[in-house]
């Protein structure tokens, strides 16, 4: 059951239904913006893993010392499809969430160096700002008991202690908040 729950959830490819969520709307005039989206924040990130984790790695990258590659992977895909989303003149919060998902990845690598967070919890929370800035205090809700959910399940697993769950969201959510109503519209003209 942890595999089917940790896979669902997975910080790889919960991008792609946040980004449909946000564009949801508007498919039809913002095709290639949720495509661009979902290569870049879900494809990419989910094709690393797998080729990880086929050189023999441990699919969930337990070993918080073995997470480096995919950090940097992430940055970089999630970077440039920030780039992408800004040149085509993607919703602003489809390129906001993009920069966002960017500079926690950034900020994720850079606490794990210290300390072991859960980034299953993380890749919930963290968009959930996206979510709020987007639908309101209902997203926000439902955002948060997602992220719970999954904590909950992290911790019952063994993955993750309560203190790693409560700091991935207590890191993340803020942080992309500030990036969404500080440095992106800064940013994104």
């Amino acid at each position: 059951m942890r595999d089917i729950i940790s896979i669902i959830t997975m910080p790889q490819l919960t991008p792609a239904f946040m980004f449909a969520a946000l564009l949801s709307g508007s498919l039809t005039s913002n095709w290639l913006a949720l495509l661009i989206a979902i290569v870049f924040s879900a494809l990419i990130p989910t094709a690393s893993i797998i080729v990880y984790w086929e050189s023999g790695m441990d699919f969930f990258v337990d070993d918080k010392r073995k997470r480096v590659p995919l950090f940097i992977t992430g940055t970089i895909a999630y970077s440039i499809g920030a780039i992408l989303l800004f040149y085509i003149h993607a919703p602003f919060i489809a390129t906001a969430l993009m920069l966002a998902y960017a500079i926690n990845t950034i900020v994720a690598a850079g606490l794990n160096v210290f300390y072991k967070v859960s980034i299953h919890t993380w890749g919930i929370s963290g968009p959930t700002a996206a979510l709020f800035f987007q639908f309101g205090v209902v997203a926000l809700l439902i955002g948060f008991s997602m992220a719970f959910l999954v904590g909950i399940q992290r911790v019952a697993t063994k993955a993750h202690t309560v203190g790693q769950v409560v700091a991935a969201v207590l890191v993340s959510f803020p942080l992309t908040i500030f990036v969404i109503y500080h440095i992106a519209p800064a940013l994104i003209v």
